[in-house]
């Protein structure tokens, strides 16, 4: 029996885009299906413990834009118009297992022109 899908992408058309991930992996898969919705995006991966650091990319303001999590998966919705010309959708996440579960670091945004590579420093 084959894994469940690591993600998956659903809307577009006028809609709001859902993405939901229930595992690391796959990030340039990922990339490529929210290019097929029309968005540009910068996904990263990271091993437990780790983030990003901080000054990436200029942020846009975006309403709407919101993340759930569950103990087994992280759900981002990107509003219609959300990720303009120009703009990149970016999220980076890490899993860390815990005794009595696990604790997901994530960061999301929207950025606006260029977005620099992660510099992978540990979490805060």
């Amino acid at each position: 029996m084959a894994p469940a899908p690591a993600y998956a992408v659903s809307g577009g058309n006028g809609k709001e885009i859902t993405v939901k991930i229930t595992r690391l992996e796959g990030a340039p898969a990922l990339q490529k299906a929210l290019r097929e919705h029309g968005i540009a995006a910068d996904i990263t991966y990271l091993p437990p413990g780790r983030a990003c650091g901080p000054g990436r990319y200029s942020e846009v303001d975006t309403p709407g834009l919101s993340l759930k999590t569950s103990a087994d998966d992280l759900e981002v919705t990107i509003p219609v118009g959300a990720v303009g010309e120009g703009d990149t959708f970016v999220l980076s996440a890490a899993v860390t297992p815990l005794p009595n579960g696990v604790q997901a670091n994530v960061h999301f945004g929207v950025a606006q022109g260029a977005v620099a590579p992660c510099t992978v420093i540990d979490a805060p």
